[in-house]
């Protein structure tokens, strides 16, 4: 029996019920009647449930039953009484550091027990962290889940998810692993310990480049309560590069327990979410107060990628136009340089085989010499030859013009 909705998404909207049959309270997530004509969409929302179902973990919200009725598809799922943790945020502005510590503990558990299956999550997110009033955080939302080693999939389906938590490989449609969960959990809990996101942009599209090529800023910065060794954590785990963060979930988890003895933190055995708000330490940030962020509404795929391929367009154009400029301005600057230095010397003298040297530098090969592109101006020259008088000379090397030098070399008699 359908009690209330509790919730909506880009695909489904969920409902508190109540199982008659088995006497207790579950959670049904329909699929929007406008989506059931479009087959990507019934894949992903039955995929979702197989997934899940596939799951159990202490961690991760179960699945229990899977069909359609009069033309609704649905599923059957455990229903968490509580609150998500990007409503904490909003309602706090952050997140206690114990508690951010534990609710990530918690998801990294829950994620090291999906990637063993050989399952990603592709979307994490605060909104998608539910904290029951018991204290216990699970893991929801597997609508766009893959394993890791499945079929090939399109650009498209890789870029799907909400573009303010994507790794930087998801961003640019490259190949995804447990890795880009990492990169996702890492600006989760950016955001639950500082209030803010690491970067922030007028569209998907700005914010997406600084996932690719912006570093983050220190979360210290935002949160001075941030120890040393919590933030290394962090920013270990928003490398732009896959290679440069934790391997796995269980690593990050380790560091994490690491970080938390470094910084002489008592981590809660359960992140109790109606008492958060009496833990939070007053903090002096050096501009405003803390302002959580609303999650990014993520476009649909194709508003992503369009908006994603006309900025790429934008770009190499740009690029293009500034390329042409600075091979004009290269070429400008080489015509100019070509127009001091063309010009033809050449210098003889009676008789040959005389050394020229110009501000004691001598210069190579002996007379009858010829110069090509000297520079413009009077040069003062040596000529030497053993047994004849030092001579000087000055010519003076015009643009575009030819000089003729002839020199007649005098006895020295002295010797």
């Amino acid at each position: 029996v359908i009690v209330e909705e509790v919730g909506q998404g880009g695909m489904a909207t969920v409902y508190k019920a109540q199982d008659e049959v088995l006497g207790k309270t579950v959670a049904i997530k329909v699929l929007r009647p406008e989506l059931t004509e479009g087959e990507q969409y019934l894949e992903r929302f039955k995929r979702e449930a197989q997934i899940v179902a596939s799951l159990e973990h202490a961690n991760i919200i179960s699945v229990f039953d899977y069909g359609h009725e009069q033309g609704l598809y649905y599923f059957v799922m455990t229903y968490v009484e509580g609150v998500s943790v990007y409503d904490l945020i909003c309602r706090n502005g952050r997140l206690p550091i114990e508690d951010g510590i534990r609710v990530c503990s918690d998801i990294l558990a829950a994620l090291n027990y999906a990637h063993e299956r050989d399952v990603i999550h592709r979307d994490l997110k605060p909104e998608n962290f539910m904290i029951s009033r018991e204290g216990t955080t699970y893991l929801a939302d597997f609508g766009i889940a893959r394993p890791i080693y499945g079929s090939k999939l399109t650009r498209i389906s890789q870029r799907v998810g909400t573009p303010i938590y994507m790794s930087p490989e998801q961003v640019k449609g490259g190949n995804l692993d447990a890795r880009s969960d990492i990169y996702a959990v890492g600006i989760a809990l950016f955001e639950m310990l500082t209030g803010k996101l690491p970067f922030e942009g007028k569209d998907d599209v700005e914010i997406g480049r600084q996932h690719v090529a912006v570093p983050p800023p220190k979360p210290s910065s935002l949160n001075p309560e941030i120890g040393e060794a919590l933030e290394l954590v962090i920013l270990k785990s928003l490398a732009k590069e896959p290679r440069k963060r934790y391997q796995s979930a269980k690593d990050m988890a380790a560091a994490l327990q690491g970080a938390a003895r470094a910084c002489r933190l008592v981590i809660p055995e359960k992140a109790e979410p109606n008492t958060m708000y009496k833990r939070l330490k007053p903090i002096k940030l050096p501009d405003t107060a803390v302002v959580a962020e609303p999650p990014a509404k993520a476009k649909t795929v194709d508003e992503f990628l369009d908006s994603l391929e006309s900025e790429n367009a934008r770009i190499t154009r740009t690029r293009t136009v500034y390329g042409i400029a600075a091979l004009l301005g290269i070429a400008i600057v080489l015509m100019v340089l070509y127009t001091r230095f063309v010009s033809l010397v050449t210098l003889t003298t009676i008789p040959p085989g005389a050394e020229v040297e110009e501000g004691n530098i001598l210069w190579r090969g002996a007379t009858p010499f010829v110069m090509e592109r000297m520079a413009i101006g009077k040069r003062k020259l040596r000529l030497t030859k053993r047994g004849y008088k030092a001579t000087e000379v000055t010519i003076e090397v015009s643009a575009g013009q030819l000089v003729n030098e002839n020199v007649i070399l005098q006895p020295d008699k002295s010797n």
